[in-house]
């Protein structure tokens, strides 16, 4: 079982894709401290560096073609991810890309 699909299984808030015209949207949320939404926010700015982003202090926004990322801190302590897109499977190809990520930036528990 991939991590991805062990970290939507764990949470179980992974939404479907939803479709708002004239995107589809895919969003995600989760429970963490501001220390890794710094840390996964340093990991998604370097990723998709070629691509035009927009920071705020707790809004990071990625601009790629027909789509937008959209990643934000509430209350120092909860994540929301959301990806919107002009094709569905685009969208889930980013979200999962997206996750694995967000799994790979989270702290490691021993």
């Amino acid at each position: 079982m991939s991590l991805t699909h062990q970290l939507i299984q764990k949470n179980k808030v992974f939404a479907k894709i939803v479709y708002s015209k004239p995107y589809y949207n895919n969003c995600f949320s989760d429970n963490i401290s501001y220390h890794t939404y710094e840390k996964f926010k340093n990991w998604m700015i370097g990723e998709f560096d070629l691509f035009f982003q927009e920071e705020d202090h707790d809004c990071l926004k990625i601009y790629f073609p027909n789509g937008l990322i959209k990643i934000e801190i509430q209350n120092n302590t909860k994540i929301n991810i959301s990806v919107k897109n002009k094709n569905s499977k685009k969208c889930e190809i980013m979200m999962q890309k997206i996750l694995k990520l967000y799994v790979f930036a989270l702290p490691k528990n021993t």
